[in-house]
């Protein structure tokens, strides 16, 4: 708490980066593996950066860590 953040609240932030960093999990990554797997599911590119871009505001909206996000039209 020398810095005003209490341990547990420091820990549950770590261990999401630590997950992160596990998985290799960025948003980036995130967003190059939606683009394919929407254009792998027969979106144009325009398509797929539109329907990728509606689902990472959708992903991040929910304060959900980026490694937990499923890609577009793989789960629902």
């Amino acid at each position: 708490t020398a810095c005003g953040v209490a341990a547990s609240e420091a820990d549950d932030l770590l261990e999401v980066v630590v997950e992160r960093v596990r998985r290799g999990a960025t948003g980036a990554g995130w967003q190059r593996a939606a683009l394919v797997s929407l254009e792998d599911a027969g979106a144009t590119r325009r398509r797929a950066l539109a329907e990728m871009t509606e689902a990472y505001l959708e992903r991040s909206s929910t304060g959900a860590p980026v490694h937990e996000w499923d890609l577009p039209g793989t789960a629902e």
